[in-house]
């Protein structure tokens, strides 16, 4: 047998036994009845799961939030409640548990293991009737708690951008910073972002009551205007409310109104309203309206905010 011969069985063996590496970003479909592996970063770096939505609670043996805590726990884990994503890392070489993440209403679990070679990204996802984006006749329908998870990532946008996030795969933005003047109030446009697959737009608004009475807006409905087409948004992230301005008057009489807190309104629009694909861009000459009630709603409509704890504090004006 020659030399050469030799040579090429050698490398041969080396391709054939070589351990296959990790992808460091990796999608995974959710189901309950499955245990999904998920190896853990140690030594270096951090692992983060993220949901298309808020998760409800996570439970596990051996993690602790405290990421000195090796002597008692296996693995740390960085969480704020009502966030959709979490991070892990392995505080020992051999550390394994099984975790579970209850969201909505559903138990999914993860086996995990600490590794030298970890999944980086986790993108989790639900396909079918269960959320996700499913495709209907070359059309895309937006399942809510998708929806619910654009405007996460649209509050998030500065630390996902930041941490270059697979999240941000086909998104444009754009800051029109446009102003509508309306009466005893005004909208202003800060940020819209486009999520491509979805054909779904999110608006970042900030609406200021000018008078000193409380100013009520059908929360369910803004309206989106861009020339002559109107839209309404097929989710929203609300309060209902602008809070009234401080009234004064001067020695003279003379009475001036302090505007009130500029108030963080999200929502978007998907698609067109007979369902095709409306393929608008972030970057166009949008209004937003609030449509003013003329009556005051019942206390508990607009105490009920669905306006999330943001991960980040939203930029000022």
């Amino acid at each position: 047998m020659n030399k050469t011969f030799l040579i090429f069985l050698f490398a041969l063996s080396l391709i054939v036994t070589a351990p296959a590496k990790t992808v460091p970003v990796q999608y995974f479909d959710l189901d309950p009845d499955v245990v999904l592996p998920l190896p853990v970063a140690f030594g270096k770096g951090t692992t983060t799961i993220m949901f298309p939505a808020a998760i409800e609670a996570i439970r596990a043996r051996n993690i602790s939030a405290d990421p000195k805590s090796s002597s008692t726990s296996q693995f740390y884990i960085s969480y704020t409640p009502g966030n959709h994503y979490f991070t892990l890392a392995a505080l020992q070489e051999n550390a394994s548990d099984v975790l579970t993440v209850i969201y909505s209403g559903v138990a999914y679990n993860f086996e995990l293991t600490a590794s030298k070679e970890p999944v980086i990204t986790a993108n989790c996802r639900i396909t079918g009737s269960q959320g996700g984006t499913v495709s209907t006749n070359q059309r895309a329908v937006v399942a809510p708690a998708r929806l619910a998870s654009l405007l996460d990532i649209a509050k998030a946008w500065p630390l996902l951008s930041k941490a270059q996030s697979p999240a941000l795969q086909g998104v444009t933005t754009a800051a029109p910073n446009r102003v509508t003047k309306l009466e005893g109030y005004t909208v202003y446009l800060q940020q819209v972002w486009r999520f491509d697959k979805e054909d779904t737009l999110v608006f970042w608004v900030r609406g200021q009551n000018l008078t000193a009475q409380p100013i009520y807006y059908d929360k369910s409905t803004p309206l989106v205007r861009l020339q002559n087409l109107l839209f309404t948004p097929s989710i929203t992230d609300a309060t209902g409310e602008l809070p009234p301005g401080v009234r004064k008057s001067d020695p003279t009489g003379a009475v001036t109104i302090t505007p009130g807190p500029l108030v963080d309104i999200f929502f978007a629009i998907t698609g067109t309203p007979d369902g095709g694909r409306s393929e608008l861009l972030a970057d166009n000459a949008w209004n937003v309206i609030l449509p003013r009630l003329d009556y005051t709603p019942p206390k508990e409509t607009v105490s009920a905010t669905s306006i999330r704890n943001l991960p980040y504090p939203l930029p000022s004006k």
